[in-house]
């Protein structure tokens, strides 16, 4: 059962051998859905505008959990200048959202990435 104070991202997807993925999702688990969604909502206007990012992040509050897809075009590995890395878009948006998640694996991986990402 996840923490009623801290979501836990539970669930990161999107990696594919030799391409940039075109879709990235989250789960992250919350005793409260509702108000992780509504977080994530109010700083996704930011996110796009400080990056300039030339994605869709969509933002779905589920029973005891809130699915976020980042998409975009998918493209070969040869030629990630003409796509944005979703994998990298998905960890600097959850890292930008001002949400304390728990401290396990997906988030050590979502700082991680966040951390070593060029750009996405």
């Amino acid at each position: 059962m996840p923490n009623a104070k801290k979501p836990a991202i539970t669930q990161f997807t999107g990696s594919l051998p030799n391409q940039t993925s075109a879709e990235s999702t989250a789960v992250i688990l919350s005793g409260n859905p509702t108000d992780v969604a509504k977080q994530l909502n109010t700083e996704k206007p930011g996110f796009l505008s400080d990056t300039g990012s030339d994605v869709t992040i969509t933002v779905s509050p589920e029973q005891n959990q809130v699915r976020v897809v980042v998409t975009s075009t998918s493209t070969h590995s040869s030629q990630p200048e003409q796509r944005v890395n979703t994998v990298t878009a998905m960890a600097g948006f959850l890292a930008a959202s001002h949400l304390t998640f728990v401290d396990n694996e997906y988030n050590k991986a979502v700082h991680y990435i966040n951390n070593t990402a060029d750009s996405f």
